[in-house]
């Protein structure tokens, strides 16, 4: 049996230095781990997979799945965020492999309140955000997501564009020599876009319960927008 306790990174890559309070969450084999950084934009530090065949009696060798810089938010309203304090993400609850992150944007009469939840089951990292007007008047604001990975992806969606902005399986391939990065993405009410953008090191996914080119989507008093991402290989 795989311990999880066995050979676990206690950093993500390059983050072993940092002084950000790190969540770090586990799946209940040990098979996959992920961290979340609350103070800096409530980014996902680093998600990672145990390789196949690497077991608790061996050192474990692991794949870096989510790879990102400090300096950019993983979750943006897509509006100029209010860098009052309690506009800032903040850590509410975890268990060993979940937890979730909360922030309220408040402007006048005009309340906005994000939820992120993200969870590691069956060797995968889901992360759910859902936007809820708290307030007495219609906000305009969009559920997005910007993640770098460490290879291309085959994006799964329920898309307003087709995935046709992704780099081929083939690009993947070549550049990763283990499974495939499959994302799936879904927007309620939807549907959403994903943008892909490939650099040398990493393939940065913005991910939209809106398009892209639209403005943000209004919601009325008492509404929600969720966005949901599933990232797996």
């Amino acid at each position: 049996m795989i311990g999880a306790v066995f050979d676990m990174p206690a950093f993500p890559a390059g983050w072993d230095e940092s002084s950000a309070q790190l969540i770090r969450i586990i799946d209940p084999l040990g098979e996959v781990i992920a961290w979340f950084a609350p103070e800096l934009g409530a980014c996902c530090a680093g998600y990672a997979v145990r390789e196949v065949g690497s077991s608790s009696h061996s050192r474990a060798l692991w794949r870096d799945i989510i790879i990102r810089a400090t300096a950019n938010q993983a979750v943006t309203s897509g509006e100029n965020d209010d860098d009052a304090p309690d506009s800032r993400w903040r850590f509410v609850d975890r268990d060993p492999a979940s937890c979730t992150l909360d922030r309220t944007l408040v402007r006048g009469s005009r309340v906005a309140h994000w939820r992120m939840t993200a969870a590691l089951t069956d060797a995968r990292l889901s992360l759910f955000l859902l936007v809820h007007n708290a307030g007495i008047e219609p906000i305009q604001a969009g559920a997005r997501l910007r993640v770098a990975l460490s290879s291309p992806p085959r994006i799964a969606a329920r898309l307003a564009d087709d995935a046709s902005r992704a780099c081929p399986d083939a690009t993947a391939t070549e550049q990763n020599t283990g499974r495939q990065i499959v994302l799936t993405v879904d927007a309620d009410p939807g549907p959403g876009t994903v943008l892909t953008e490939s650099a040398h090191e990493a393939t940065t996914c913005t991910i939209t319960d809106h398009r892209l080119k639209d403005s943000l989507p209004v919601i009325l008093p008492g509404e929600f927008r969720r966005l949901s991402v599933l990232i797996g290989s």
